[in-house]
């Protein structure tokens, strides 16, 4: 899921920075994390019509115009780009599907190990790791 919101989000934020050396501290698979990071980037650009919509709707809700001046004022918010629409739109979706993203990727990786499909370690075996 660190993938797909960092390729998604566009990357003049510092947004998919933060989240992306967050991923690098945590025990994540680097390679699958570049990976998805690369196909999302050629993705994300097709998405920012439906992820400015979002932003949109977020930043214009007058039940939350109270927060937006008061986040405005903060310089943080200048680094997170949070007034841009497609930045709040990917960081709304983003977590708004974190939690059944997470569940789908544990089943998938779940039904993998259960019906034995070879993982790239197994097929170059221990000795090709010590190396």
């Amino acid at each position: 899921m660190m993938g797909v919101v960092i390729g998604v989000l566009p990357k003049f934020s510092i947004v998919p920075w933060v989240i992306g050396l967050v991923a690098m501290l945590l025990p994540l698979n680097l390679v699958t994390l570049i990976l998805t990071v690369v196909i999302c980037s050629f993705v994300g650009p097709l998405l920012d019509p439906l992820l400015h919509q979002v932003g949109y709707q977020v930043l214009t809700e007058p039940s939350l115009q109270g927060f937006w001046k008061s986040m405005a004022l903060s310089d943080t918010f200048i680094w997170l780009q949070l007034n841009n629409t497609v930045v709040a739109g990917s960081v709304v979706v983003w977590l708004a599907t974190l939690l059944p993203g997470f569940f789908v990727c544990k089943g998938i990786v779940f039904a993998a190990r259960r019906y034995g499909i070879v993982s790239l370690v197994n097929l170059l075996g221990p000795a090709a790791i010590s190396r």
